[in-house]
Order: structure tokens, then C-alpha cells, then sequence
């Protein structure tokens, strides 16, 4: 059963775009809405909080450059992209809303410990504080919201979640979702609806768990104990850096190396000694990236949870079935390393939907369980 306790609750809504939620309004299951850098993904469910069925489920590619970083560089095309993608999976979008997520360099994201006792009307102050103090973006650039783990209170200390997005960021995708003509229901960040999704499919997992969700641009790693949010980071490395690389160094054209990239994920026959070595390269490199990472954690963010090894290592999207991540992943670590199933717990039918690329749906799995109610 999925208690409230597992929604990590970070409602970025600007209330220039907020207005009451009337009968037309009533439908409880939002569409979810994922904007990538290489792809958008939309999915709605059907069903109650404790089981969820697949509706309806799709993605289109997006050209190069519409997306950066999380940052939307084209909005008209991005918006036609979505049109076309609603307009094929059958959606009307008339009186519904929507949940959507952010990611990128202008999210942030911190754990904190504030005291239990803490009045109400001193823990805004002291959020702020903390994001004053931690976060790149002076208070006012953002929309932030706050989420508290009473379930995890220790020593008169309860952990908080704070979350943060650029207000620019937040009007740009609000836009997009309003000229497909959609109302926003929840706008949440990509790391904390990966994390979602994960305590949903997965229940509380014991031990130090390390998500990985590499995309096309970046990889988030994120930090789970149980079903507690611990850090996340992101790292500049994703998908597209293996197809550069393999572009270079075989002398191919992006699509080209694109394709090659992605045959080799899916191939059982003899995969050419050069294209395995482009892709080792990428994976060493992004190796010592998430080392880094793991080592920052263990080391310096860690002085409330005290980790001191990894227990398990789960990856998930568009990039996470790269050739011989996983192994060596797994080499490093010597912990399991296995791919993520973000419909595990979803009702699917099989004979509907295909479902090959399901690791690309983390973020919007995590997305299609949030409901009006929580707000």
C-alpha cells in the first residue's frame, strides 16, 4: 500500500499559474508530462492510489537543441512535438491538468536536519536560510518548497527535503503546457519523481541504495535509504557523450553513431572490437564520475545517516542499458547492479503496450502516481 509517507511532496506551483480546482477539474489522475533532452514522454493512469493501471503511454523524439540542460531553447517546437504526441495517444485535454517535472542545473535539491520542536511559522525562515546558505540562486530567482520526514525524527532532529526551481524555468514549461491547453495540476523535480517511483515499485528497500538515471545530457545519482531521500547530485555526462565519442573516433555522423550505439545495446552477435572500445572509454570516464559522487556522500553529506559502503546500485533511464555499465558498475562495487522497472508495480497490458523502452519512464512514473489530493 502506498502511504503518504512515501510522496516526497515538492510543489514548484508560481501562483501566477495556480487557480482553484473546481468540479471541472475533479479528475484525481493527472497526465504526466516528462520533458527530456532527447525525447518528451506522456503517460496517464487509471485506478486508485494503492493500484495503478496503464491508460495510455507514448514518446516522440525531439530534434537536437530544443532541449538543453533542462532548459527549453525552442518552445514552438517543443510544443507542436507535444501536440502531435497527445494527438496520437488519443488525449483530450479539455478541463484536465497536468504533472509535470523539471530538471537540469536550475533545480536544487538538499537534506537538512531542523529541530522537532521548531514552531511553524520559524521553519519557512529556516529553509530559506539553508537555501541562502547552499544553494547558487539567491531565494528570490526561485519557487521552493519544503517536505518533512516526521517518520525518520532521531535525537530531537527531523530530516527536511528542501527543493528548489528557477522561476523563469518554471514560467517556460508552464507556457508550453498552456498552449497545448493544459491546466497544471503538480510540478515536481525529475530526481525526487525518480525517487518516487522507486519507493513505489520497490517498497523500502534496506540498506544504502544508489539510483542511477542516466540520460541523454546528464546522470542523476540518487541516494535512498528505505524510502528516505538522502542526496542526489548531477553529473554532466549522459547518453550523448557516447555517441559523440563513437562519431569521432569511427569517423561517423551523429545519427549514425546514435544508431550503432543503440544496436549494440540490443545485439546477441559479435559487436566490433572498435565501437566496444568508444563505448568503454565513455563508461570509464562516467565510472569515475559516479565515484566521485559516491565517495562526496560517503565522506562529506553522509554525518546524519553514516554510510559507510553502498548496498545495492539500480539503474534506470534512456542510457542505462549502455553496453557494460552495469558490469562495471557491479566490478567496482562488488554490490548487484540491476535495472530498474518503473511498471513493476503498474498494471500493464502486454498486448497494448509495448513497453521496450520502459526505462525511459522513470521520471514520468514517478510523475503519474501524484494526485490533486496531496496539495
Amino acid at each position: 500500500m502506498l502511504s503518504t509517507k512515501l510522496q516526497i511532496s515538492c510543489l514548484l506551483i508560481d501562483k501566477l499559474y495556480w487557480t482553484s480546482v473546481t468540479m471541472f477539474f475533479s479528475n484525481e489522475n493527472l497526465i504526466s508530462i516528462d520533458i527530456g533532452t532527447s525525447c518528451v514522454k506522456v503517460l496517464e493512469f487509471s485506478g486508485g492510489s494503492n493500484k495503478k493501471k496503464l491508460k495510455r503511454c507514448g514518446y516522440e523524439m525531439l530534434n537536437p537543441g530544443v532541449v538543453r540542460n533542462g532548459v527549453i531553447e525552442d518552445a514552438n517546437t517543443l510544443t507542436a512535438t507535444l501536440k502531435s504526441l497527445f494527438k496520437k495517444l488519443k488525449i483530450n485535454t479539455k478541463f484536465r491538468r497536468c504533472a509535470l517535472s523539471v530538471g537540469g542545473s536550475s533545480i536544487v535539491i538538499r537534506r537538512t536536519l531542523l529541530e522537532s520542536k521548531i514552531e511553524k511559522d520559524e521553519v519557512l525562515d529556516q529553509i530559506r536560510y539553508e537555501i541562502e546558505q547552499h544553494f547558487q540562486y539567491d531565494p528570490d530567482e526561485l519557487e521552493f518548497s519544503h517536505h518533512e520526514y516526521h517518520e525518520h525524527e532521531h535525537d530531537g532532529m527531523t530530516p527536511y527535503i528542501i527543493c528548489g526551481a528557477k522561476k523563469e524555468i518554471i514560467r517556460s514549461y508552464t507556457e508550453v503546457v498552456k498552449n497545448i491547453g493544459l491546466k497544471i495540476g503538480v510540478i515536481d523535480s525529475d530526481i525526487l519523481c525518480v525517487a518516487n517511483m522507486f519507493t513505489f515499485n520497490y517498497g523500502s528497500v534496506p540498506g544504502l541504495s544508489v539510483i542511477i538515471k542516466v540520460g541523454a545530457s546528464s546522470t542523476s545519482i540518487i541516494f535512498m535509504d528505505s524510502s528516505e531521500f538522502l542526496f542526489a547530485r548531477e553529473i554532466q555526462t549522459g547518453g550523448e557523450f557516447y555517441t559523440s565519442n563513437i562519431s569521432e573516433k569511427l569517423n561517423l555522423d551523429i545519427q549514425q553513431a546514435e544508431n550503432i550505439k543503440k544496436t549494440s545495446i540490443n545485439s546477441d552477435g559479435q559487436i566490433p572490437h572498435e565501437l566496444v572500445k568508444c563505448i568503454n572509454e565513455v563508461n570509464l570516464m562516467l565510472l569515475d564520475e559516479i565515484n566521485s559522487c559516491i565517495d562526496y556522500f560517503i565522506d562529506h553529506a553522509n554525518s546524519s545517516t553514516s554510510h559507510d559502503h553502498i548496498n545495492q546500485i539500480f539503474l534506470i533511464g534512456g542510457g542505462s542499458k549502455i553496453l557494460g555499465l552495469d558490469a562495471a558498475l557491479a566490478s567496482k562495487y562488488k554490490v548487484s547492479v540491476n535495472l530498474l522497472n518503473p511498471f513493476y508495480r503498474i498494471d500493464v497490458n502486454p498486448k497494448k503496450f509495448d513497453l521496450s523502452q520502459e526505462q525511459l519512464y522513470g521520471v514520468a512514473v514517478g510523475l503519474g502516481i501524484r494526485k490533486m489530493s496531496e496539495l
